[in-house]
C-alpha cells in the first residue's frame, strides 16, 4: 500500500505533537531528569544505543540517572533525604564535592587513569575540549556522533562503575 499524502502528512503531525509533549516534560521535570536534561536537546535515537549491553546499559543508567552515585543514593536516605550538599563523594580528596554525574565523569580522583583515554581522544578532535567546563564536555561528548568518542566514553563508564561498586 503505497502512503498517501495524507498519511504522510498524519505521520508527521503524531510525531511533531510527541516532541513537543517530549520537550514540555523535559522542561517541566525536577529531580530525576535533572542530569538528562543538561545532555539531551533533541529528539533522537543516541549513537551510544548501538553499542554492545555490556557498554550500552552502564551508559544508559549515567544519562538516566539509575545509579549509585550519591546524588541519587542521597534521594533515599532514610529518615530523611540528604540536601543535596551532603552528598560528597567517598572515595575522591577533593573536599565537599558532591559526587554526581559530572563529577563521576571528569572529577573524581578514584578514575583518574580510567578517563585519560576518552580525555586524550577529545582533545584529538576538539582542541577546545581541555577549556569548556565539565559539563559542557559531557554535551559534547554525549552529542558527538564519532563513534570511537562514544565507544570510550561508554568504556569508561562501565569500567568505573565496576571500579566504584568494589572500592566500597
Amino acid at each position: 500500500m503505497v502512503p498517501t499524502e495524507f498519511t504522510a502528512q498524519l505521520e508527521q503531525r503524531l510525531i511533531d505533537q510527541y516532541i513537543q509533549c517530549w520537550q514540555g516534560e523535559l522542561r517541566d521535570s525536577t529531580g530525576k531528569l535533572r542530569s538528562y536534561r543538561l545532555i539531551k536537546n533533541e529528539f533522537h535515537r543516541e549513537m551510544y544505543l548501538t553499542l554492545p549491553p555490556y557498554l550500552r546499559v552502564p551508559h544508559t543508567r549515567l544519562r538516566i540517572s539509575a545509579h549509585a552515585l550519591r546524588i541519587e543514593t542521597g534521594r533515599y536516605n532514610l529518615p530523611a533525604p540528604l540536601p543535596v550538599q551532603e552528598r560528597t563523594c567517598w572515595f575522591c580528596s577533593e573536599e565537599q564535592a558532591i559526587e554526581d554525574e559530572v563529577h563521576f565523569l571528569f572529577s573524581c580522583s578514584l578514575y583518574t587513569q580510567e578517563r585519560q583515554e576518552f580525555f586524550d581522544y577529545s582533545k584529538q578532535i576538539n582542541k577546545s575540549f581541555p577549556y569548556l567546563t565539565d559539563i559542557d564536555k559531557w554535551r559534547f561528548m554525549s552529542r558527538s556522533n564519532d563513534k570511537h568518542l562514544i565507544y570510550l566514553l561508554s568504556k569508561f563508564i562501565s569500567v568505573a562503575f565496576e571500579k566504584r561498586a568494589h572500592s566500597h
